[in-house]
């Protein structure tokens, strides 16, 4: 909150803390577009749990995340958002891009969605399952 109001931008920040996944998924649905922030570091080897959450919405993402990250690589493989460094001039130019690009007014492809809906996860799991279980045989 308090770069928020250093920016001007207090009216636009709502904190909300802890949210159930229910919440998140209806919240998420509801809006223009999500935000997803990660830690200002070189490279994360994370995949905050929330991305998916906002993934499964079907709405665009603007991530503020390191140049090597997960949420990079998934938007380079299957679209659905604007990924930017923890750079100020780098984070309004995706808002700008999110606005003027016309992506809040058509939801996004749909194919990073199905990544992680629940059967596409569980179909992940089992396979990944069935790949231990044969390298376990040998």
């Amino acid at each position: 909150m308090k770069d928020a109001a250093r920016a001007g931008a207090q009216a636009l920040v709502k904190p909300l803390g802890y949210l159930s996944q229910e919440a998140v998924a209806r919240i998420a649905s509801t809006v223009s577009w999500n935000l997803v922030v990660e830690a200002d570091m070189a490279e994360s080897p994370f995949l905050p749990s929330k991305f998916a959450d906002c993934a499964v919405s079907g709405k665009p993402i603007l991530a503020i995340t390191p140049p090597k990250s997960e949420i990079r690589s998934l938007f380079c493989e299957y679209g659905g958002g604007i990924a930017v460094s923890n750079d100020a001039t780098e984070i309004v130019a995706g808002i700008v891009e999110l606005l003027s690009s016309g992506r809040i007014a058509a939801p996004t492809n749909g194919t990073l969605s199905a990544r992680f809906t629940a059967d596409s996860i569980v179909k992940a799991y089992r396979d990944m399952f069935c790949k231990v279980r044969e390298t376990a045989r040998c």
